[in-house]
Order: structure tokens, then C-alpha cells, then sequence
């Protein structure tokens, strides 16, 4: 059956040491796709160096790569784990370049690290390199941990779908109409305006995504600020400013039995559900 749909390019960006994480972020979209792309006529496309380049001279292969396929795309999910990759002539590798070019032009970039214990034998380096870059990266926004390629397809699986809400449905984009669907009729293609973001939007960003994390690791138990600081990678001193401000909002509650614990309030719990937005 053909039917009208939005495509978003979904750009799969890692080291060399993560195959078979690659395969779990390509399931996961298919999945995506197989449950809810009819319904919300949204076609999650996933993209690889290896499936949607091509050969051609005349400069570095990462450059080619980069105006081939990384600008194209309008989401990028990258995944570490011993190996930060090879280094480009403009960047500390390939992967970081794309996701430096994701990001530049504001586009939505989800970054995701194993915690799986290093083979024998690992470039000490390069694990130090992807250590180095996690903690350089805390302050941006936040990241997720996985230590399967299954819990990661899970996670991809459950995150994505409120990514995809906020960039058909609230993120005014550009359109285009670029890619075709199997009947021949023309289709469109979201890109994130072209606006660089605020201070004020960086922070607004930051908030929601600790508001998601408490969502997803407090339930009706709580979380102390020591466990989402080491989760978080966060400073303790920075993530309490955002606790703060949180709290001042009333969408973070302090548990009936225990004040050092902190959950969603009611009104933080339906602010995420909603994809709502500051």
C-alpha cells in the first residue's frame, strides 16, 4: 500500500568498534516504523556511510561523506564504546565531525555510550579519548548509557518516537521535497529551522532532558542527586541548579518519605508526557 509520509533522515554515526549497536539503532527505526508510520504518516529513514554513499575523488573521505550524506539528514544518533574513531583533518574523528555538522546547524543529535567492560586488548587511548569527550559533552545536554545492543535498541525504540513529535509538530521546520515514496508522488523531507539556539533555549533544553531523566529512573520511588550526577556525568553544583530551578517550576517534588529523594510531581509528570516545552 502507498501512502503519503514524512521522511527524516536519520543519520547513524559511530566508530568502527560498535557493528552490531549499528544493526540495534537500525532495528529499532524499522520497528519504529513498522508500528507507527502508518498512523502518524512518518517514515524514519536510517542512513550509513555504507548504504548511502558513494565513490568519488578530490578530497578527504570524510568531507565526502560529510556533503554526500551527514547534511542531508535531519537527526543523528551516534554510539561510543572503546573507540572514538579516526582523526579527520578538521576534527578528532569522522564520527565527531558529523556529529559537530549535526549540531551546527541545530539539528537533533542523540549520543549514546556503552558501559560494557572493554575487551582485552583495547586501544587504552582511544578509550581514554572517548572518556574525555563523554565528560566534554555533559554540559550540552544529556546522554544515555546501555550495556546490550538489545537494551539499546530499546531505548532508541522508546526515546525516539517524542523527538519525532516535537520536530513535526513544534519545531516550524523548513520543508523540502526531496525523496519520493514507491508510488512516484513527491513526499517531505523535515529539516530543524536554521536559527542558532539562545543561552535561555540551551538551558530550557538541558531542563527538559533531566525532567525526562527523572521521569524515566524515579518512578514512585525517587532518585537521590548523587545517583543522577554520576548517571548524568554532571557536576553536583550544576546539576542542583537545574534541580532548583526545577523545583521553583513545581514539576519536581521531594518524596512524602524521604527529602533526600526527589520524583515528578504531577505537574512535571504530564509536562512530559505532553512534549510540552518552556
Amino acid at each position: 500500500m502507498s501512502y503519503g509520509a514524512t521522511v527524516i533522515l536519520v543519520l547513524i554515526a559511530s566508530p568502527s568498534d560498535v557493528v552490531e549497536e549499528r544493526k540495534s539503532i537500525v532495528d529499532a527505526l524499522n520497528q519504529w516504523n513498522s508500528m507507527y508510520s502508518i498512523d502518524k504518516k512518518v517514515v524514519l529513514l536510517p542512513v550509513m556511510w555504507e548504504t548511502h554513499s558513494s565513490p568519488e575523488m578530490g578530497e578527504h573521505p570524510q568531507h565526502v561523506i560529510n556533503r554526500q550524506i551527514v547534511k542531508q539528514c535531519d537527526i543523528a544518533i551516534a554510539c561510543f564504546w572503546t573507540r572514538l574513531g579516526t582523526k579527520t583533518p578538521t576534527s578528532d574523528s569522522g564520527t565527531i565531525e558529523e556529529i559537530e555538522i549535526m549540531l551546527n546547524e541545530d539539528k537533533l543529535v542523540m549520543i549514546y555510550f556503552s558501559e560494557t567492560e572493554p575487551p582485552d586488548g583495547h586501544d587504552k587511548e582511544q578509550l581514554t579519548a572517548v572518556k574525555n569527550f563523554r565528560k566534554s559533552i555533559n554540559l550540552n545536554g544529556l546522554i544515555d548509557i546501555f550495556t546490550t545492543s538489545q537494551e539499546l535498541k530499546d531505548k532508541v525504540l522508546r526515546q525516539i518516537s517524542s523527538h519525532v513529535s516535537k520536530i513535526v509538530e513544534n519545531s516550524k521546520p523548513s520543508m523540502t521535497t526531496t525523496h519520493t515514496i514507491e508510488d512516484g508522488k513527491q513526499i517531505t523531507n523535515i529539516t530543524m529551522h536554521d536559527k542558532k539556539l539562545t543561552a535561555e533555549e540551551k538551558e530550557n533544553i538541558v531542563l527538559i532532558n533531566v525532567l525526562k531523566f527523572v521521569f524515566r529512573e524515579a518512578k514512585e520511588i525517587g532518585v537521590n542527586i548523587n545517583y543522577c550526577c554520576r548517571s548524568l556525568k554532571m557536576d553536583h553544583n550544576e546539576f542542583k541548579y537545574y534541580l532548583d530551578i526545577l523545583l521553583d517550576k513545581n514539576l519536581i517534588a521531594t518524596h512524602i518519605n524521604d527529602e533526600s529523594l526527589f520524583m515528578l510531581s504531577k505537574k512535571g509528570r504530564a509536562f512530559v508526557l505532553n512534549n510540552s516545552v518552556f
